[in-house]
């Protein structure tokens, strides 16, 4: 099982990724919508900020079943259980139904990825895991 250090490094190299697209396909001149990718990539920032508070206590994931068990049924944890679902729900349909999300939705995204962020970021930090980078949503 990996240490948190290592899953919140992957934190900061994915959303590294994300901004590097984002600004990529701003700077071509002939911008396209990248929405389903943002959203993509942010549900997989979160999955990743999950596996580190597992991590720090103790729990290897072995599925996306086993992450939405163990979030559903840990106390600390069920108030971010809904916006988690939620960014996944549409991190699916953008890769498997090739949806896009117009900027309302984004929002939504947003406010979600924040939840959800802010919450386990709180609880890594309560276990005394430092540094816990708090990634900046990143723009389509």
């Amino acid at each position: 099982m990996k240490q948190p250090a290592e899953y919140l490094d992957l934190v900061r190299h994915t959303h590294a990724v994300l901004k590097l697209m984002a600004e990529a396909n701003r700077g071509n001149g002939q911008a396209g919508d990248i929405s389903d990718w943002v959203v993509t990539l942010h549900f997989y920032i979160l999955c990743t900020y999950v596996k580190a508070l597992g991590s720090s206590r103790k729990c290897d994931f072995r599925s996306h079943n086993h992450i939405h068990a163990w979030i559903a049924g840990t106390k600390d944890l069920q108030g971010a259980f809904r916006s988690y679902r939620k960014v996944e729900e549409w991190s699916r349909d953008a890769r498997y139904e090739g949806r896009t999300f117009p900027p309302a939705e984004m929002a939504a995204v947003h406010r979600w990825f924040v939840d959800v962020r802010d919450q386990v970021g709180g609880l890594l930090e309560a276990a005394g895991v430092r540094p816990v980078p708090r990634v900046a949503i990143v723009e389509a």
